[in-house]
């Protein structure tokens, strides 16, 4: 199948289905034998369905790529905000355990014909209470579709594209990093770790923009910066983007970088100074390589990590910097304030009495504006 032609038959399939009654018992091998076959043009005999595990029935396993579904009706809760391990994870992790270890899976799929929860039971993720699924929702099954490769290839981790992406552009910055310091000590530079951390963070910052549209491009761009041959140029587009007037410089491609406030581009730093007896890093050539990345696909948390590859570990301890993960940030703010903040709109959503009142209040709470 091209991609035109699976990005139309997952287009069908959610059709389909959002208007569906989407009964566990009557409807799953339907839904995964129509997923399986129509939208990924595979044949639907890769997975069993209602497989036997002392006494068990799994609702369907997928032996060669390890896949192990639990389908629940429409609109089923599959997770929850007040235990660790929701009801339906807890369900599908008992058939998972009584699975020999040769036969366990990697994957499990909680499903209710409205949202994928994929777990991954890699042995990394060895503290299954603390697992938390990606989730891919039916309605964005069109966009997300890639995302369910790993159902039949068993090296495919599009699952996570954020965090894929994310790890490929922090590697880059670290190569771009390594070459600025590599350039400032053959040059006998000192004192160069914190503009070489500024280098970064802004050059992080200019490619997010581009993607987003913050840097206007117009259809003949390639790249933002192909026409940068030095790092006097790269210092020009820094200067610019702390000036908050330059509509009317000579250069139009330096007119396209916007004013930037809140100090980022602020800060004077020194650049490699050029010696011609030392090779300057490959400007261009790296900054073409960041053409791959769909920066606005990075995740937000993950940002955190690309900046701190970037500095140096003498650095980082001294400013007490230090990467944390989403699933640890959770873990500190849910049981703080977002597992009482979900059930308290829980309960205003499931209210008979004043149910329209109580909701306002909740807004006002959150600080979440609305008009009466």
């Amino acid at each position: 199948m091209t991609e035109n032609e699976q990005i139309s038959a997952a287009r069908k399939f959610v059709n389909e289905w959002l208007n569906r009654e989407g009964n566990e018992k009557s409807e799953m091998q339907r839904f995964w034998i129509s997923l399986i076959r129509d939208v990924f043009g595979k044949s639907d005999s890769i997975i069993d369905f209602e497989k036997n595990v002392a006494g068990h029935s799994i609702d369907g396993f997928i032996s060669c790529t390890g896949v192990l579904i639990e389908q629940k009706s429409l609109y089923q809760e599959l997770k929850s905000h007040n235990v660790k391990m929701p009801l339906a994870f807890r369900q599908a992790k008992l058939y998972y355990d009584e699975l020999t270890y040769s036969e366990r899976p990697r994957w499990i799929v909680i499903c209710n014909f409205r949202e994928f929860h994929i777990y991954d039971m890699y042995p990394d993720n060895i503290f299954e209470n603390d697992l938390r699924p990606e989730i891919i929702k039916l309605e964005n099954l069109s966009r997300d579709y890639k995302r369910l490769n790993f159902l039949f290839d068993p090296n495919d981790d599009s699952v996570r594209p954020e965090v894929k992406v994310s790890k490929a552009a922090a590697d880059l910055i670290a190569k771009i990093r390594d070459s600025l310091k590599s350039n400032y000590e053959k040059n006998k530079q000192r004192d160069y770790q914190n503009s070489l951390a500024q280098i970064c963070v802004r050059l992080v910052f200019c490619f997010y923009a581009a993607d987003i549209g913050l840097i206007e491009l117009t259809n003949d761009d390639k790249n933002i910066f192909r026409y940068i041959k030095n790092f006097s140029d790269l210092q020009n587009i820094f200067a610019v983007m702390n000036q908050p007037d330059h509509t009317s410089l000579p250069d139009p491609n330096l007119n396209r970088f916007p004013y930037v406030n809140g100090g980022l581009f602020e800060e004077k730093i020194s650049m490699p100074t050029y010696n011609p007896n030392v090779k300057p890093i490959d400007l261009a050539a790296f900054l073409e390589q960041t053409r791959v990345f769909k920066w606005h696909n990075i995740h937000p948390a993950v940002f955190g990590a690309i900046f701190e590859s970037v500095l140096n570990d003498k650095f980082r301890r001294a400013a007490g910097m230090h990467y944390t993960s989403i699933d640890n940030i959770h873990r500190v703010i849910d049981p703080l304030f977002l597992d009482e903040l979900y059930d308290e709109f829980k309960s205003a959503r499931k209210a008979r009495k004043d149910k329209p009142l109580k909701l306002r209040n909740f807004q006002k709470k959150t600080g979440v504006h609305y008009r009466p």
